[in-house]
């Protein structure tokens, strides 16, 4: 289950992040939270049944008045990104090659379209349950595999390397193996390797129009 531990590894203390959970019967779930208790309380019945996502990058001041520290159902708001007020990670998706709606299988694709500063990730620590849990495409708990112990920001040409290796020719992902054994450093110094790896904490800003390079 989500933890403090994990959730202050993503968000720092007491600024607010959305928590969104897709699909349920009552619409989209979203709440605004800044309260760690009260989030993780109020997660605890959809974990298992629902994914559960969350924001990563800084809001607007005054977005939470959508439904502070508690979900509100049939959500018609969430998070765009013009409301998000300077980025703090970015996300790299690492997606498998599969129909839509299942879970996945050990070999994924890097997902290019995952580059706006809105776009949610999963909430670690809960179970990731697209479809029918299966002996080959099992529901997993999600998790942080490794953090480093002090966030820097990331040097503007690592991010360039990381950006040189997906971008080929026209969308084609690049293929590679989670079962890889890798040290952090090779890891692209300290991202967190699950389905999804995020580089941590380089709070440079872009244009209002919230999209970023």
């Amino acid at each position: 289950m989500a933890s403090k531990g994990i959730l202050q590894v993503l968000i720092e203390s007491g600024v607010f992040t959305e928590v969104r959970i897709l699909n349920t019967k009552q619409g989209i779930l979203s709440g605004y939270y800044n309260d760690v208790d009260k989030l993780i309380e109020h997660i605890q019945r959809y974990d298992r049944q629902y994914n559960i996502y969350i924001t990563m990058n800084a809001l607007s001041e005054g977005i939470e008045a959508r439904g502070k520290n508690h979900l509100k159902n049939y959500a018609k708001n969430t998070t765009s990104d013009k409301e998000i007020r300077c980025r703090r990670w970015i996300l790299i998706d690492l997606d498998p090659e599969r129909p839509a709606g299942i879970s996945s299988t050990e070999q994924v694709k890097v997902d290019t379209t995952t580059y706006n500063a809105a776009r949610i990730t999963k909430l670690y620590g809960t179970v990731s349950c697209k479809g029918d849990s299966t002996e080959e495409r099992p529901h997993r708990r999600s998790k942080i595999l490794y953090a480093p112990k002090k966030r820097v920001p990331v040097a503007i040409e690592l991010l360039q390397q990381i950006a040189a290796q997906c971008v080929e020719k026209g969308n084609k992902k690049k293929t590679v193996n989670r079962n890889e054994k890798r040290e952090p450093a090779e890891a692209y110094q300290g991202a967190r390797w699950s389905l999804i790896c995020v580089y941590g904490w380089n709070p440079m800003r872009f244009p209002s129009q919230g999209k970023s390079r």
